[in-house]
């Protein structure tokens, strides 16, 4: 099964690999392992398959290793709860069956200390993650963890009802689901946890600083939309689902824009570039700014995970080995990724990120 990769529009270099790669990932795959989520050689290799220590080890190359490993833990953990979850089972095809896991799962995370007879092994392994975080972080840290993760189980709800019920979601409603059911925020927040960030509220909040944070957040999805949508295609021929109604950009351009696959993944490169040009315009608009050094810190890191995401996807086994027993099934052909913008630099005509465009134009 092969799949090209349009050529991406990406001029931000990579940030260096951190110099405990490989002893990260053999203590984040140990930590999985003693939760009892990766039990078996094939759950073990599907875990091991996602690399989650070399996409987030890279986004804070020079931060402290136990820090960046809360980071790194939290990473396998949703990638194999995705893949246990969301993706196969019975709470993959039941959204109500999936409502009530996720309950389970964000009441662990806000109260850890909590005894939970029978827990999930997710859910045990969440709150004890969560006690680790909240041990090294400051309260207001740690209680933002609590909010984005619940608004990824809420997008995850929105995800799974539109699958379940064969829904037609518009593009735009897409996008402004996507970011959180892919838990970018929470992978950015735990680099900021690693990088022993203070960003001042009024800063984070800033609309230069808010919108460069929720491009990168984007930007890291719809990426993962091309080179994850074969190994998604393949899940859904293997489950007997329709892909015309799956909650994902390709298939969603395909039907809004009626083309066929090749046409949709070049119309997804199109927008994804069209949001890298406008992400650069802002970071130039941030240096310019008298914003603190953490939070000039925060933006770097947030806008670093484009680069990081493409470099980490080329490597990356879980995008060739679908089910964790067939290696190179699926060939991942990357036409290139470039530093020369976009002819088209028009804004994007979808209203949940159209003010982007302005804040870049008349920066407050």
């Amino acid at each position: 099964m092969a799949f090209t990769i349009p050529r991406l529009y990406c001029p931000l270099s990579v940030p260096d690999e951190h110099p405990d790669l490989d002893l990260m990932e053999k203590r984040g795959l140990d930590w999985i392992a003693s939760r009892g989520l990766a039990s078996d050689p094939v759950t073990h290799r599907l875990v091991a398959n996602s690399q989650s220590h070399a996409l987030l080890s890279r986004l804070t190359p020079s931060a402290p290793a136990p820090l960046v490993q809360l980071g790194v833990d939290l990473g396998y953990l949703l990638f194999t709860l995705d893949d246990l979850r969301t993706d196969t089972g019975p709470t993959s095809i039941d959204t109500g069956l999936l409502m009530a896991w996720l309950y389970d799962f964000t009441y662990a995370l806000a109260v850890p200390d909590a005894f939970l007879p029978d827990a999930d092994p997710g859910c045990s392994a969440i709150a004890e993650l969560s006690r680790r975080i909240r041990a090294v972080t400051p309260p207001e840290i740690w209680h933002r963890l609590i909010d984005v993760l619940h608004q990824s189980c809420w997008s995850a709800m929105w995800e799974s009802t539109q699958r379940n019920l064969k829904l037609t979601p518009t593009f735009d409603t897409y996008l402004t689901a996507r970011p959180r059911f892919g838990a970018a925020p929470a992978t950015l927040l735990m680099a900021e946890i690693a990088a022993q960030l203070r960003v001042p509220e009024h800063e984070r909040e800033h609309p230069l600083i808010r919108t460069a944070f929720d491009v990168s957040c984007l930007l890291l999805c719809l990426d993962d939309d091309l080179y994850s949508y074969p190994k998604e295609q393949w899940a859904l021929d293997k489950a007997g689902r329709d892909a015309a109604h799956e909650p994902a950009a390709i298939p969603i351009l395909m039907r809004e824009h009626n083309v066929g696959v090749h046409e949709a993944a070049a119309l997804l490169a199109d927008i994804r570039d069209r949001l890298t040009l406008l992400l650069t315009r802002l970071l130039t608009l941030i240096k310019a700014a008298p914003f603190s050094p953490d939070t000039m810190a925060y933006v770097n890191i947030a806008a670093s995970a484009v680069p990081v995401g493409l470099a980490w996807a080329q490597e990356c086994p879980r995008f060739t080995d679908p089910d964790g027993r067939s290696p190179g099934l699926i060939e991942l052909h990357w036409a290139g990724i470039h530093d020369i913008p976009p002819g088209n630099q028009d804004p994007l005509p979808y209203p949940s990120i159209e003010s982007w465009w302005r804040h870049a134009a008349q920066p407050e």
